[in-house]
């Protein structure tokens, strides 16, 4: 692996990982994995737009090199934008480049990050066999990893990222998922958010939406669980999504017959990353499917878990936080013959491995971590 490097002693180390919020927490430990075994090394991280608030100002990177792929997409049908964008894509090259990195690696693996990777002209790019939608034919070293293995849902994914980091030479080191630190404004703005709450009575945060129509817990069982959350005890619930979550959750409080003021707050569309990271620090249980906002929470480590899963295989993508966790994806100790399909939308079109996760059994399982 020394002949990766002009100067083994300080090597100069691109991760690539563009999206998404869950994903780009799932490869942390990389991160952390080559800190450790090169302390001097040059470290850069290429992620798009969307997820980079995760990585800004993060201690254990040099340079995190921001693809705004998804506006350069958008600009082809504006020709007046041309010329900046083809400035903007300049420079983003440049910019990879004045680094002079030894070598990347592509831990997406898709053909976006692979073709990105390639034009950045880096001579040792590294990727997984596996790869999808040909993108193994962009790197110039891959690791022989099996489709079957990679895919496998008994696996965890990390254990195939860590093969990525060992082929450049780290060791085997416990697992960690190192955040960037949380601003101070971010934290501040939480604890004023929250204020209204009673501060003896614990706090749960739901999440109710996904990217993944098939990982949709229904919005009648959120509904429900709310109610029953609202009428039978006295904790305090925050609902969080982004902009584009705001239908849903408004569709599933319509559903109730009364909200009190003072015990929940819908701050669908109404918060940074960075403050969901400062409310994850601060409440006591978090609920919510295989997204992005669970994961943030496990990389968190402060909240108690309930991840409500169906069409993915929870071994694989289990959340950071191994303990205390609670995945929710059995029905009478049994999963369902489908599962894990790993599909975005439901073969069957029943999406009933999700449906048969009842209200009952998260809010029991709520109870469980509030009054073990």
């Amino acid at each position: 692996m020394n002949d990766f490097f002009k100067d083994p002693a300080c090597p100069k180390i691109l991760l690539v990982r563009l999206s998404a919020l869950g994903d780009v927490i799932q490869t942390l430990p990389v991160l952390s994995l080559i800190r450790a075994h090169y302390p001097n090394s040059t470290i850069g991280w290429l992620v798009e737009t969307d997820a980079s608030p995760l990585l800004l100002n993060h201690p254990q990177l040099d340079h995190l090199h921001i693809s705004q792929r998804k506006t350069w997409v958008k600009s082809l049908g504006k020709p007046h934008q041309w010329g900046r964008t083809l400035s903007d894509i300049r420079q983003f090259y440049q910019d990879i480049q004045a680094v002079q990195y030894d070598v990347a690696l592509d831990i997406q693996g898709l053909l976006k990050s692979a073709l990105t990777l390639w034009k950045t002209g880096i001579p040792h790019r590294i990727g997984l066999k596996a790869a999808r939608e040909g993108a193994r034919y962009f790197y110039n070293h891959q690791i022989d990893i099996s489709s079957e293995a990679f895919f496998s849902p008994e696996i965890p994914i990390i254990q195939h990222f860590k093969a990525l980091a060992t082929a450049i030479g780290c060791d085997d080191r416990p697992i960690q998922y190192p955040l960037a630190p949380i601003p101070d404004d971010n934290q501040h703005r939480i604890k004023a958010i929250l204020a209204g709450f009673n501060p003896s009575s614990p706090t749960i945060a739901l999440a109710p939406a996904t990217q993944w129509n098939s990982k949709h817990w229904p919005e009648s069982h959120w509904s429900a669980l709310i109610h029953e959350l609202l009428s039978q005890t006295d904790f305090n619930l925050v609902l969080v999504g982004g902009k584009s979550d705001q239908p849903i959750i408004e569709r599933i409080l319509k559903g109730l017959h009364s909200i009190p003021e003072n015990r929940l707050l819908n701050l669908a569309g109404k918060t940074t990353l960075s403050d969901l990271l400062a409310l994850f620090e601060t409440v006591d249980v978090v609920v919510a499917s295989d997204s992005g906002p669970l994961h943030m929470a496990g990389g968190v480590g402060k909240a108690k878990l309930i991840g409500i899963y169906g069409p993915t295989a929870y071994r694989r993508t289990h959340p950071p936080q191994l303990q205390p966790t609670i995945l929710l994806s059995k029905e009478k100790d049994q999963e369902l013959p489908c599962q894990p399909c790993d599909e975005s939308r439901c073969r069957l079109k029943t999406n009933a491995c999700m449906g048969s996760i009842t209200p009952a059994m998260v809010m029991d399982s709520i109870n469980a971590l509030i009054n073990p």
